[in-house]
């Protein structure tokens, strides 16, 4: 319905991504805001102003609602809305003996199942009489294709919401020996550092995204620097290898 998908992603790499699915042969129709889907002898018609499409299948893949409508919260005098369950930092509901977690929470934290089953550890801890708040580690996103894209960091609406105090980096991979084994003619990754220099936000568009991203969480989480990361010898060759040329 508008110009952007993938809008928690970096919008060079998106574009990038759109341009490589578009010469696979998929076809995207920008800016439609549809009004109707209506089922015909054979197929379906999608319509919009000034837009007709019949496509043989249609998929509605526009989000998730949260699966409470069969919970009768009301009667257990909880709060929520639309968004879902409402908790506070230790994951208790309005009734502080109740607790929930995972994707029927509403939340910001990305409704991922490795981050309910984070959720689902520390209530068990909470309700065995664990105090602390919960403290979200690093968490990263990917979307999956023939090329994955990843990202992990602060997230792109921060960014662009306060683009004064960040500034970035873009390095081509495909000429890395670990890229052109593969053919990966469209890897690349994209670094934002804030003020300081500090790595604050990294998306990667490859095809090994989804193996390379979980390395740099590792990197990032546990600030290691270059000449730590020189102390180690990684198979070779295999993204793991090509650490110690991004920091």
């Amino acid at each position: 319905h508008n110009d952007q998908p993938l809008k928690g992603f970096d919008r060079d790499l998106v574009n990038q991504l759109v341009k490589h699915l578009e010469a696979a042969g998929i076809t995207f129709h920008f800016n439609i805001d549809t009004q109707k889907i209506a089922q015909q002898a054979q197929g379906y018609q999608i319509t919009a102003d000034n837009f007709k499409l019949t496509a043989d299948l249609v998929i509605g893949a526009t989000g998730r609602k949260p699966n409470i409508d069969g919970l009768a919260l009301e009667k257990a005098k909880i709060d929520y809305d639309k968004k879902g369950i409402k908790v506070n930092q230790r994951l208790q509901t309005s009734q502080a003996h109740i607790f929930a977690c995972g994707d029927v929470l509403a939340k910001t934290t990305p409704k991922l199942t490795p981050v309910a089953g984070y959720e689902a550890s520390y209530v068990v801890e909470a309700m065995n009489g664990h105090t602390a708040v919960i403290d979200y580690p690093l968490i990263p996103t990917i979307v999956f294709g023939d090329q994955r894209l990843a990202r992990v960091g602060i997230s792109e609406k921060e960014l662009a919401d306060h683009s004064e105090k960040y500034h970035e980096q873009t390095i081509d991979l495909s000429d890395w020996y670990t890229y052109k084994r593969i053919n990966d003619q469209g890897a690349k990754i994209k670094f934002v550092y804030d003020e300081a220099d500090k790595i604050v936000a990294i998306t990667c568009l490859s095809q090994l995204a989804d193996e390379l991203i979980n390395y740099l969480v590792i990197l990032l989480t546990k600030q290691i620097t270059h000449d730590e990361l020189e102390k180690f010898i990684f198979a070779y060759p295999s993204p793991a290898s090509d650490l110690s040329y991004f920091i």
